[in-house]
């Protein structure tokens, strides 16, 4: 089938995905940690929402140049009716319950992801499932480390996702403690990649327009257009190269890069954040 059809039950379902961590969050506020975790994964869902769409305008605007896809549409609609009824009961579940259906839903999204990206040969659409693919892998990991701290334990089926996904997350380990042990001087960051990291971070608390590198009258084409764009030079997934305090720099950069992106596409957040920066700036 043609990848166009694959994009609206995707966008779908990344879009419930969103609101079930967003409703789990609020409901879990008395657990900080937890709560941080699981509005983190809100905010990425979203902007995951919407790099579905880009691409989705992207490959409307010539659909002959991508090529046909073998895709389980019908998996895909399975996983969004799942969700669809948790987000009935969200404010019902025990904490453990919550991250039990968190690392399920996790697992069984990222391999739709890991199949279809492996299927894909136009390189933009592979980059786009490539992107989701890490990024179930680390939620899949946070949440699963974040159950064993607590002392919950779950059994899952060892899929070849998994297996990929937590050999991955050795071989970083791996290469990050050989890093800050002994600085690899084959390793080729760019001096002005490394200066525009540095940069992003000194000022990463500024205001999410200067951050997204937009104006304060950005539309929402503009907002989604630099998102994917920061996300195509920054996301630290990018950069598994990096030594240790480079990578810790990215990641702290990429999520309030996320943070400033689901607060501005949002209309009545930005109206929000609108009136509070321009407060601040009158009492500048």
């Amino acid at each position: 089938m043609h990848i166009l059809k694959l994009f609206t039950p995707l966008e779908k379902l990344e879009s419930q995905l969103s609101e079930l961590y967003k409703r789990f969050s609020d409901t879990y506020r008395f657990d900080a940690e937890l709560s941080i975790l699981f509005s983190r994964m809100s905010a990425d869902e979203a902007a995951h929402a919407d790099l579905v769409r880009f691409e989705r305008r992207v490959v409307r605007g010539d659909p002959k140049r991508f090529n046909e896809v073998d895709a389980d549409i019908e998996k895909l609609e399975e996983i969004s009716s799942r969700v669809g009824v948790l987000l009935k009961s969200a404010e019902d579940l025990t904490v453990e319950k919550a991250i039990e259906t968190a690392i399920a839903l996790e697992n069984n999204i990222a391999e739709q992801h890991y199949i279809t990206a492996i299927t894909l040969a136009n390189t933009e659409v592979a980059r786009l499932f490539d992107s989701l693919t890490s990024f179930d892998c680390r939620h899949f990991l946070a949440i699963e480390d974040f159950a064993k701290k607590r002392g919950f334990a779950f059994e899952l089926d060892k899929t070849e996702y998994i297996k990929a996904c937590r050999l991955s997350d050795v071989r970083q380990g791996e290469t990050s403690d050989r890093v800050q042990a002994a600085p690899d001087p084959t390793v080729n960051i760019p001096q002005e990649l490394i200066d525009r990291i540095n940069s992003l971070y000194t000022w990463q608390n500024t205001d999410h327009y200067r951050l997204l590198e937009i104006s304060d009258y950005a539309t929402e084409i503009d907002i989604k257009e630099a998102y994917y764009r920061l996300a195509k030079e920054l996301h630290p997934d990018r950069h598994t190269n990096m030594p240790g305090d480079l990578r810790e720099k990215l990641d702290v950069i990429f999520s309030r890069i996320n943070e400033a992106y689901s607060t501005l596409i949002n209309s009545e957040k930005r109206s929000n954040y609108d009136r509070t920066v321009g407060l601040r700036r009158l009492a500048k």
